[in-house]
């Protein structure tokens, strides 16, 4: 061995060696397809109705937020369809909204079943 802390395998001070980024936290142990879920035109739709229903019943962002536990923040970002509402947390607010879950979904729901019904047919 000689006297070079490089061959020793010590890297001399001030350098760094770059490492890999692992994925942390909620990622870690998830599939590269699972961790970056873009919404879609269905969450915007979800979104948009959540905010109908809410101002229908002039219930502020803020005060139906607290009752399901978010911050403002987060339920505007779940208006808008930036992020995805969970089954759980939807459930909870058909009920404090006062509407079945399908509510959320009703014009989706219709445009998908013409196109079955379509598709059915054998028109095209």
């Amino acid at each position: 061995m000689t006297g070079n802390p490089s061959e020793a395998g010590v890297q001399p001070r001030g350098r760094r060696v770059a490492k890999a980024v692992e994925p942390t936290g909620r990622n870690l142990g998830r599939p590269a397809s699972q961790r970056a879920r873009k919404t879609d035109d269905l969450d915007l739709l979800i979104g948009r109705r959540l905010r109908q229903r809410r101002i229908l019943l002039a219930i502020s962002q803020e005060e139906l937020a607290r009752r399901i536990g978010l911050s403002f923040q987060q339920l505007q970002k779940y208006e808008v369809g930036e992020n995805r509402i969970s089954a759980a947390r939807l459930f909870k607010l058909s009920e404090i909204l006062a509407v079945p879950i399908s509510w959320f979904f009703s014009p989706a729901m219709g445009r998908r079943l013409t196109g079955m019904l379509e598709d059915d047919t054998g028109s095209e």
